[in-house]
Parts: structure tokens; sequence; C-alpha cells
């Protein structure tokens, strides 16, 4: 005997199967979202306590590094995150709560290194830009003179070779990290013959142990 009818396609099954894959994904959902709401029902302890108020140190700590003007963005998430914290305790959301709490804090603690970081940059460029004036500056001149200085502890010819290498070391710095032709620099050594304080003291002895820099300006 053969029984005629009609079929469903493969189409029309997938799709069942589809359409009851989806209900069961979405009651399960619910159902985790409902167990989440019952678990995060609870009151709030002081270990969670401890993780809001920390995260508020944090986003003080990264205002004070001027996060408003380096890094607003995750500072602005670390404060809404702090809100989303407070609301939940008014809930007794101690799931939430602390989930929204460390996260302040994380982003706090992103925007203060961001900021922070940003900061030196800031002043590295200052430094660069002032550099940049004083080798400028140092172009137009037509010479530069070193000059080493000791106190009078020693013997004669030890304080003058010291005095002379004290200018050799500043010449070689201005030469290797200004960008100063070494010809435009001379080096002197004078000893002790120059003090600019009394060499019977330690403070006085401190004093003449320097190295002075004179520049000869282009006529």
């Amino acid at each position: 005997m053969i029984i005629r009818g009609r079929y469903p396609s493969e189409e029309v099954i997938m799709a069942a199967k589809k359409f009851i894959f989806l209900r069961v994904a979405f009651f399960t959902v619910l159902l985790l979202f409902l167990v989440g709401s019952f678990a995060g029902a609870q009151d709030i302890t002081p270990a969670l306590q401890q993780e809001f108020a920390d995260a508020k140190v944090a986003i003080e700590a990264a205002q004070k590094a001027q996060a408003e003007k380096f890094s607003p963005e995750p500072l602005k998430k670390a404060q809404d995150l702090l809100i989303t914290a407070d609301n939940a305790k008014a809930f007794k959301d101690s799931v939430k709560f602390g989930q929204a709490s460390r996260l302040a804090r994380a982003y706090a603690e992103l925007a203060k290194a961001i900021a922070e970081l940003k900061s030196e940059e800031e002043k590295l460029a200052a430094t660069q830009e002032e550099l940049q004036k004083a080798k400028d500056e140092i172009e137009r001149l037509k010479k530069v003179i070193v000059q080493g200085h000791t106190d009078s502890v020693g013997k004669e010819e030890v304080n003058q070779a010291l005095s002379e290498k004290r200018a050799q070391k500043v010449r070689e710095y201005l030469v290797a990290y200004q960008d100063i032709q070494p010809t435009r620099v001379t080096t002197q050594g004078v000893g002790p013959s120059q003090p600019v304080a009394t060499n019977t003291t330690e403070a006085g002895r401190a004093l003449n142990r320097r190295v002075e820099v004179a520049i000869q300006t282009a006529e």
C-alpha cells in the first residue's frame, strides 16, 4: 500500500529547529537573569564597600593627574561606572555593585597612567624647546671658554691637572650632547688660583671646586 502525502521540506525542518533553539536559548538567558537577580539582591559586604571606596580614591587620583585634560574618555567611563555601582547599592545588587566598582577603579587607574604619560611628554617637549633655543643662541656665538677650578687642598700640580680635567669633561658634554662645534669650545685649567670663597671651610672649598663657562658673542 502506498501512502501519498506532503512532507515538510528540508528548509522548513531547519527553520523549525532554529525556532526551537532560539526559544530554549531565550528561556535559558531568562533563567540565568532571574537567578542572577536573586543572587544579587544581597547585602553589600564590607569588602565590596572597600572596593567602591578604592574606586573613588582612584578617580580622585586620576583627576589630580589632570585626566580631564589628557585622558577624558577613560575617566568619564570610570565616573559612569561609579554611578552604576552606587545605583546597584541602592537595590542591594551586590554582584553588579562589585563588578561596577572594580571596573571603575580599573578605568580610573588607566586614565591616571595615560594622563601621567602625556603630562611627561608635554614637559619633555617644553624642555626640548628650551634646549633648542639655547642651541640656537650658541650657534651665533664666536667662542665658548670652559674654565676648571679647584680648592687649595693638595699639591699644586695635582690641582692643576684636576682643573684641566674638569674643564675637558664639560667640553666633551657640550660637543657630544649640545651639538656645539668642537672648534668653538676651548678649555682652561687654573687650579686653585681663582677662588670665589675661602678655602678654610668645607663649604668654601665646595664653592671653589667648580667649572665656569664663558661665552664670547660674535662681534
